[in-house]
C-alpha cells in the first residue's frame, strides 16, 4: 500500500482517539511500499516513533509519513529553495 492510501485506510478501521498497540493491532500488518518499491511495515514505523496515543487520523498519518525509512524520501540533498547538490557537489 501507498503511504497516502494509508490515511483513509485509518479513518475506516480506527477509532480515536487511539493508542499505538491499538492501531499496531488493528492495522499493523499493512505493509507500506516505496517509491523504489521495497517495503515496509506499518507495525515497524509505529515501533520507531515513541508516540503512544493518537487523538486523529490525521495525527497518526503525519506520524508515519515523519518515520518511514529513507526508502520513502525522494531524491536526497534535494533542495527546491537553491542550487541541488549531488554526490558529487555539482549543482544540477
Amino acid at each position: 500500500m501507498r503511504i497516502p492510501e494509508t490515511r483513509d485506510l485509518m479513518v475506516s478501521e480506527l477509532d480515536f482517539p487511539a493508542s499505538c498497540d491499538e492501531v499496531k493491532e488493528a492495522i499493523g500488518d499493512v505493509r507500506l511500499e516505496s517509491p523504489l518499491g521495497s517495503e515496509e511495515v506499518l507495525r515497524d514505523v509505529l515501533g520507531r516513533c515513541g508516540v503512544q496515543k493518537f487523538e486523529s487520523a490525521d495525527e497518526l498519518y503525519d506520524t508515519v509519513v515523519g518515520n518511514v525509512s529513507g526508502e520513502h524520501i525522494g531524491r536526497k540533498k534535494y533542495d527546491d529553495r537553491g542550487p541541488s547538490l549531488g554526490d558529487d557537489g555539482v549543482s544540477f
